[in-house]
């Protein structure tokens, strides 16, 4: 094979980075309606008395997630998930992103800048490897959770909520979507219901970001959020309620190579690991390369694929 066709053939793999389907999905996202930051995006009928009615049930909005892109640092104590997704709506309102973590996470804003360099370097490592052979009182829902961070990140509103009670902590996200104006605020059952299966498991963070979404695709800028786990973590149960297929692809970094998945029921395919050294990550960041204490780890993509509503685990391995 000529190097040509070779350099081809591989970028084609990186590209498919993008070229994920679009399908239906409810993908973790609450949509919902407040004047107060979307004052001219619906329309408004005025009555008498100067009131203003708005016609709008977010259960009739349905919400698209084309795909999903991640990269995952994990040094066998903490992970690192920088994390982007391309979202639209059937018409114009805010989204309530509901993003589940098994300890306290740290958030920042993230680059997509960061996703074309660790590409790059992806794709120097492989053709590299390929070239060498290789109904409660109001104060007990109050006091069902807490909020321990909030901050505008370009277009995201992060909140980092600590679950207190989780036997009211559904009343309390009600809650806060009307302390946030919300509009006639609704949540589907089902969703719920994945919800309390989290907080089953003791999962008791989560981050919530909101992000107004339109009837044409848009990415927003990645968030990158640092946590404590015994495992690489990707949530996949809270995107349970979308329909159709999806294609979700990661890039994991990790001291060893990942070989098992153990039994998991949707399909994972993974390509071989390439060695990677921590002086080469430090020019995409050297943040992360001080993360992965400065030692070599393998690069390994990893593409998950399937019924999305079949996905009723997340994706956890050592």
């Amino acid at each position: 094979m000529c190097k040509k066709t070779m350099l081809l053939m591989l970028m084609g793999v990186v590209l498919l980075w993008h070229a994920v389907p679009v399908t239906q999905a409810d993908c973790g996202s609450v949509p919902y309606y407040s004047p107060l930051t979307l004052p001219r995006l619906l329309s408004l009928e005025t009555f008498e008395g100067g009131k203003e009615k708005v016609n709008f049930d977010p259960m009739d909005v349905v919400v698209y997630e084309p795909g999903q892109r991640g990269i995952i640092l994990w040094n066998g104590e903490e992970e690192i998930l920088l994390l982007s997704t391309d979202i639209k709506t059937s018409e114009t309102t805010q989204i309530l992103e509901v993003i589940p973590f098994p300890s306290e996470p740290t958030v920042k804003l993230g680059d997509f800048e960061t996703f074309r360099k660790m590409e790059k370097l992806l794709l120097e490592k492989t053709l590299w490897t390929v070239a060498s052979g290789g109904g409660v009182p109001v104060d007990v829902i109050e006091d069902a959770a807490e909020i321990t961070f909030n901050a505008q990140m370009g277009a995201h509103d992060v909140t980092v909520v600590k679950v207190l009670n989780k036997r009211y902590f559904v009343d309390w996200v009600m809650q806060y979507m009307e302390k946030q104006q919300a509009v006639n605020p609704k949540i589907n059952p089902d969703f719920l219901k994945v919800i309390n299966n989290y907080l089953e498991r003791d999962y008791k963070w989560f981050v919530f970001d909101t992000i107004v979404a339109q009837q044409e695709v848009q990415s927003h800028e990645p968030l990158e959020f640092r946590f404590k786990s015994q495992s690489v973590y990707y949530p996949l149960e809270i995107s349970t309620l979308e329909t159709g297929k999806t294609n979700i692809e990661l890039l994991l970094l990790t001291p060893q190579p990942i070989k098992t998945y153990g039994e998991l029921t949707f399909a994972v395919k993974r390509e071989k690991g390439v060695p990677l050294p921590a002086k080469d990550l430090t020019p995409v960041s050297a943040d992360w390369a001080k993360f992965m204490k400065q030692r070599p780890m393998t690069m390994q993509r990893v593409h998950i694929r399937g019924n999305i509503s079949n996905m009723k685990e997340d994706f956890i391995v050592k």
